[in-house]
């Protein structure tokens, strides 16, 4: 199963083929690694795993600041400079 957050998350990959219809042009697909998906062994966990998603909403959508989703296929590396209190102003002001 993938939740509408996880279909925008997951890693994906791109490609493409020809078609030669009236005219020669190319047909694009987005590639996912289904193990990236949440699986489960009945009905009813999968109706948990829906609850629980749901109990979630405002977390995911209104709080969470972190990379959403622990993905199979994906290692998800860090960097960058700490930000601290005193730069939250001058971030906002610079993406206006």
């Amino acid at each position: 199963m993938f939740s509408i957050v996880d279909l925008l998350c997951i890693p994906k990959k791109r490609c493409r083929r020809t078609i030669r219809r009236s005219v020669t042009t190319l047909k694009g697909k987005w590639l996912i690694d289904l193990r990236d998906g949440a699986a489960f062994g009945s009905l009813a966990d999968a109706m948990e795993y829906i609850r629980g998603y749901s109990r979630k909403h405002k977390a995911i959508f209104e709080t969470h600041i972190d990379c959403w989703g622990n993905y199979f296929s994906e290692r998800v590396g860090t960097g960058g400079t700490t930000r601290l209190a005193p730069h939250w102003k001058e971030d906002a002001r610079a993406h206006r």
